[in-house]
């Protein structure tokens, strides 16, 4: 969509309505291929782009910074089950705390030895967030932008679609 105003100081900007709809459990499969190909052509386009961009404000999801938020996220979450109220579900204690740290390290591990590229992420990829028509297909709110490996908004995206019951 065509920008109209932008504030530097906060940033943010104002833009035209974009063209089109969200998607959503009636949307054909042209579309929901059409929204991957734009995607993934925005990723591509990308690539090499994230030192300048996360420097320019873009959140720092890349694997050596995920890893660095294992521990304090792990700390807080203890924390929180520490003061727990309901006991359904039942808090998790501190060793399936660190079971769940484990875990999450061997799952960055192995992400990292597929060694994705970083690209731009969105890290509210919701179907209100997608606005798309025939020829056009535009992403919208980028207050959740980030760089960090491929795939992650393709995931969002896969939820959304599975959610909606049309794919397992």
């Amino acid at each position: 969509p065509e920008i109209i105003g932008a504030r530097d100081d906060c940033q943010a900007w104002l833009s035209l309505e974009a063209i089109g709809k969200h998607p959503d459990q009636n949307s054909n499969t042209e579309t929901w291929a059409h929204i991957g190909e734009t995607l993934a052509r925005l990723e591509i386009a990308s690539i090499g782009t994230g030192l300048h961009l996360i420097e320019g404000g873009f959140k720092d999801v890349r694997l050596l910074a995920l890893r660095r938020m294992v521990d304090p996220f792990i700390h807080v979450v203890g924390e929180l089950m520490e003061r727990q109220l309901s006991e359904k579900p039942e808090p998790m204690s501190r060793g399936e705390l660190e079971r769940l740290a484990q875990y999450i390290e061997l799952a960055l591990t192995d992400f990292e030895h597929l060694s994705l590229p970083n690209v731009v992420v969105h890290l509210d990829f919701n179907l209100g967030n997608i606005v798309v028509s025939e020829n056009n297909c535009v992403f919208l709110d980028w207050a959740e932008a980030a760089i960090g490996p491929c795939f992650l908004t393709l995931q969002f995206l896969r939820e959304h679609i599975r959610q909606l019951r049309l794919i397992d």
